[in-house]
């Protein structure tokens, strides 16, 4: 949580606390399960995506999950993946749909 605070409060606490300005970093522990789901053994994702989307090309209806929200879902995955790569927060801009500086 200090490595959060501006660099002058964070440099104050660790000298007010005898404490090396630059702490050794303990790896980061395996993130904990908290639910898990498996779908039946007979299910197929892939076969089922396609018959649901022949019906709505056959029906002219519209997808319940269209191409904008596929986009949007996948974007989230890969900023999430981006952040626990680099280790650290990062900023989106929704309307430009590009990093935020």
């Amino acid at each position: 949580m200090v490595e959060a605070w501006p660099q002058e409060f964070r440099e104050d606490f660790y000298r007010e606390h005898d404490l090396p300005l630059e702490p050794e970093r303990t790896p980061p522990s395996p993130p904990r399960v908290l639910a898990s789901f498996a779908s039946p053994t007979s299910y197929n994702s892939t076969g089922e995506h396609a018959k649901n989307f022949l019906r709505y090309v056959r029906n002219r209806e519209k997808p319940l999950e269209d191409a904008v929200m596929g986009h949007k879902a996948a974007a989230v995955a890969h900023l999430i993946n981006l952040s626990l790569d680099q280790e650290k927060t990062i900023r989106w801009d929704r309307t430009a749909e590009r990093i935020a500086a």
